[in-house]
């Protein structure tokens, strides 16, 4: 018969739990690089949509601005919620 490797449950439960911890930093440092980009498309889509809009029903020029203010405080927005979700994944 050959060797049989058992683990002690201690053992197995400290390297389940660096698991858990390695994949929660990976998790957060990908969530957290997506910060930026969310930063700059949230203007970027108030724009577009400013444009389609404008062009659609025919109002003034102006409301561009209004648009792209909108698309930066929902990227803020967004971004207040995806800190909230690295607090909550730091605590675990």
């Amino acid at each position: 018969m050959g060797d049989v490797n058992i683990k002690s449950n201690d053992q197995d439960r400290a390297y389940t739990q660096k698991q858990k911890e390695f994949y929660s930093r990976i998790r957060i440092l990908g969530v957290a690089i997506t910060i930026p980009l969310i930063l700059g498309m949230g203007p970027l889509v108030g724009y577009f949509a400013g444009e389609f809009l404008i062009v659609k029903f025919s109002w003034p020029n102006d409301f561009i601005y209004v648009f792209i203010y909108l698309g930066f405080a929902m990227a803020v927005y967004e971004i207040f919620r995806i800190i909230k979700f690295m607090r909550k994944e730091i605590k675990q």
